[in-house]
């Protein structure tokens, strides 16, 4: 008989774990396929529809949010680390990400919008809606 995984016993350690999951995805592009198996821990029952149905939510999330990040603002490479300046970026990140977003005036990939703000302030400005300040 077999011993079981280390990793095993250290699922007794965290708290409302009911399943220990295994997710093979196939996803099919014309003649190419490709496989990858993913596992999860829940506390949801064991009731492969229902963990299944939140792990699509997940990587729904995942794909939509996370990688729109990476893609437009390279957030995975960033080397920002000192105190409190990774989270403050990663605000930052999101809010002009939402801004960006909202911009229906262009059709413009989220890296595109973001170089043409870069290229042009008076771009940002439109997009925050500000008002020149007048002069007294």
């Amino acid at each position: 008989m077999l011993a079981a995984p280390a990793y095993l016993e250290e699922l007794a350690r965290w708290k409302d774990v009911r399943a220990l999951v295994k997710i093979e995805a196939r996803r099919e592009i014309g003649a190419k396929v490709e496989t990858e198996t993913r596992y999860a821990i829940t506390s949801l029952a064991p009731n492969a529809g229902e963990i299944l149905r939140a792990a699509r939510l997940h990587w729904g999330i995942e794909n939509g949010f996370h990688r729109c990040l990476d893609v437009a603002f390279r957030e995975d490479a960033s080397a920002i680390r000192l105190r409190h300046a990774k989270a403050n970026f990663a605000l930052l990140r999101r809010f002009a990400l939402n801004l960006f977003r909202l911009d229906k005036r262009s059709k413009k990939s989220l890296p595109k919008k973001r170089k043409a703000a870069a290229w042009n302030p008076s771009h940002v400005v439109d997009l925050l809606n500000l008002q020149p300040l007048k002069e007294i």
